[in-house]
């Protein structure tokens, strides 16, 4: 069959065209009636007067309302009345003496009164405990390793040598042979308490007491008191160390003789020997610093130009004076 409409083929029996969407009428009978196309009602068509005076609106300049000035109200703020609030003063501390400016001595209050010097001779050995403590911990060890590696006879040998050798220290500490000089200075001089009182309320410089009394220092862990007058000569020793003839590294030390003929030395880093030297020359005025050998020799063979350059400088120092 053929669309009505368009014309063109469709199959037989169908009720609408595939190709327009006509109904199309059935078989032998009368086509079926087209349903009416509802359509919008078409919209009112605005006067053109609303959109002219739209245009002419926005192209004519807008104006702003007039505001209307206020007045002004200046709001002068009126100053309150000071108050005035009572001051109130500190009471006036009381002036301290000059000496509290001082550096703080150490404290004495947990040692017992005593002019003996035997506080000091305590603390003393106390130090030298606490500094034999590590040779003998070494020792220990040693020991135990040849024992665990060596055997029961190597262990014993070498064990043995290592405590003995490490706790030699500690023996002659616990004798008391560190402070023998010290102990044999107070007894001779009688001086115990004064010393004892020096040492404890006297600041160190590199482990060296400086007073106008007393000099007090320790040498390979030997306790050294002597009085300033005893120190003659003081300089400078560079120590070189060698290995099969290889120069390793060097020591600095400060070699201290006294007018008894007696030299002591003590170790110090490189940075803290000018300053330590400088203290010396200043604490004590008599005593000579640097080397040379000149030095050397007067000091082998007159001695008494030392002890002379010392009554000069301290008059009556070495009248009944002992050299140590």
């Amino acid at each position: 069959m053929y669309c009505h409409n368009c014309g063109k083929s469709i199959p037989d029996g169908s009720r609408f065209c595939h190709y327009c969407g006509a109904p199309q009428a059935a078989a032998g009978g009368a086509p079926q009636p087209e349903q009416p196309v509802q359509q919008r009602p078409a919209q009112a068509e605005r006067p053109q007067y609303a959109q002219a005076e739209r245009q002419q609106y926005a192209q004519a300049p807008q104006q702003r309302p007039v505001q209307v000035e206020r007045p002004q109200y200046t709001h002068q703020a009126q100053p309150r009345p000071a108050q005035q609030r009572p001051v109130q003063q500190r009471p006036a501390q009381a002036e301290r003496p000059q000496h509290a400016q001082a550096p703080q001595p150490r404290p004495v209050q947990s040692r017992p009164a005593g002019g003996s010097g035997e506080n000091m001779l305590a603390e003393l050995r106390g130090e030298s405990v606490r500094q034999s403590l590590l040779p003998l911990l070494v020792g220990v060890v040693i020991a135990g390793f040849a024992f665990y590696g060596g055997g029961p006879m190597v262990g014993l040998v070498i064990g043995g040598l290592s405590i003995l050798i490490g706790g030699w220290p500690m023996i002659n500490t616990l004798r008391g042979l560190y402070q023998r000089e010290v102990r044999e200075f107070m007894d001779e001089t009688g001086c115990g308490g004064e010393a004892e009182q020096f040492y404890f309320h006297t600041n160190p410089l590199n482990g060296l007491y400086l007073g106008d009394e007393f000099v007090y220092f320790r040498s390979n862990r030997r306790d050294v008191l002597l009085r300033p007058w005893d120190v003659a000569w003081v300089y400078q020793h560079v120590t070189t160390h060698y290995a099969l003839f290889i120069p390793l590294f060097k020591s600095r030390s400060v070699i201290l003789r006294t007018m008894g003929g007696k030299s002591y030395e003590f170790a110090l880093p490189k940075k803290d020997i000018q300053p330590t030297l400088e203290a010396i020359q200043s604490a004590l005025p008599g005593v000579v610093t640097g080397y040379n050998a000149n030095l050397e020799n007067a000091y082998l063979h007159n001695r008494q130009a030392f002890a002379t350059r010392w009554e000069q400088a301290v008059p009556g120092c070495m009248e009944g004076h002992k050299s140590r």
